[in-house]
């Protein structure tokens, strides 16, 4: 079953992780299949979802 707060904590670590990093291009690859995968496995265009997402991870 697709949870989005768990995908949502998931890539916030991930998000938090790539910062510390400095590796901010991979922060913007991950946005993009995050955003793909919330498309495709919602099967319609939510963008209180993924508007949501990209605002908690910045």
């Amino acid at each position: 079953m697709w949870d989005p707060l768990y995908a949502q904590t998931f890539l916030g670590s991930c998000f938090s992780f790539c910062l510390q990093q400095r590796m901010f291009h991979v922060c913007v690859i991950l946005l993009f299949v995050a955003h793909s995968a919330v498309m495709i496995m919602t099967k319609h265009w939510n963008f209180d979802l993924s508007g949501g997402l990209i605002i908690d991870l910045l």
